[in-house]
């Protein structure tokens, strides 16, 4: 998720004219983004909110308009929030473009950016290319988890490659990862 959980008073007003308060979270992020100020936190939550309702499209849509936006600049919990939504929408291919686009930007793939784009990929079948990010992992200064080994090996599994998921299981408990025995079948 690109935020913590939102506060009590942000769960109860989500924004609406009720709010007496204005101080929530809710209030604030709703008030900026009507006076058209806009800022990446704005945009970031967008994404994600868009993604999590199973909008694609919009999420896509919002991201683009922030990328376009000359007083914001998106950064990797923009990208992450997008990649998921291509996750939930089953677009690999989607996910594996916006993975690129945000190192083409400069921006720093973190752990969340490598499990939403090998979850698109497990998700789609494409276990080769969950297998290909999986490895890019350690050049760009990002230790695999157990969450990124659990999709992999799922993803290997699923398409019938037992051999590449037990390579990326025994790799998995090399490294430290603690891996739950019963989800797979190597």
């Amino acid at each position: 998720h690109a935020t913590s959980q939102p506060s009590v008073s942000a769960r109860r007003c989500r924004g609406r004219r009720s709010c007496r308060t204005r101080r929530c979270a809710g209030c604030r992020t709703a008030s900026t983004w009507r006076a058209g100020r806009a800022d990446v936190i704005c945009y970031n939550a967008a994404i994600s909110a868009a993604g999590s309702a199973g909008d694609r499209a919009l999420a896509l849509r919002v991201l683009r308009a922030l990328v376009a936006d000359p007083a914001a600049e998106p950064d990797a919990i923009s990208y992450n929030a997008a990649i998921a939504a291509c996750e939930r929408a089953g677009d690999c291919d989607g996910a594996l473009r916006l993975f690129a686009s945000l190192k083409r930007r400069g921006l720093r793939p973190t752990a969340v950016s490598y499990n939403a784009v090998v979850a698109a990929c497990a998700r789609g079948g494409r276990w080769a290319a969950a297998l290909e990010c999986l490895g890019r992992m350690p050049g760009d200064g990002v230790p695999p988890d157990s969450v990124v080994y659990h999709a992999v090996v799922g993803a290997c599994e699923a398409a019938g490659e037992g051999d590449a998921a037990s390579a990326a299981y025994a790799a998995a408990l090399d490294g430290g990862a603690r891996l739950r025995v019963e989800q797979h079948r190597v």
